[in-house]
């Protein structure tokens, strides 16, 4: 009477690994907004002199 419940598992897509997340994204931002304010510093700091 007992099934096994293998069936309740969610597949395994393959092209889910192709995507970004929300989270992956939101990372990527940020690190190219710290580098683009630092890059921006720097061009300020080296035109003043």
């Amino acid at each position: 009477m007992s099934q096994p419940r293998s069936h309740h598992r969610s597949p395994i897509v393959p092209g889910r690994a192709a995507g970004l997340t929300l989270v992956e994204l939101l990372v990527a931002m940020t690190i190219g907004l710290v580098l683009i304010i630092g890059a921006t510093q720097v061009y300020v700091d080296s035109s003043k002199a």
